[in-house]
């Protein structure tokens, strides 16, 4: 995976790397080939979603819970 300016690895393994980013440090999957994902739902059977800020992204993101 490419960096991005302003991104240093700090460790690697075979599954994640230490990343900082400024003041930020995080995790990163190295090689993710799939998720999984459940899916909320209220009793009126309507999807919860939630808005999170993604730092290797910049910006919030709506993503499932």
């Amino acid at each position: 995976m490419e960096n991005p300016e302003g991104v240093s690895v700090l460790a690697a393994g075979r599954y994640l790397s230490l990343v900082r980013q400024g003041r930020w440090e995080y995790a990163r999957r190295v090689n993710c080939t799939g998720a999984v994902v459940i899916i909320a739902t209220t009793d009126d059977d309507r999807i919860i979603l939630v808005e999170q800020f993604r730092t290797p992204l910049g910006k919030p993101v709506i993503e499932l819970p």
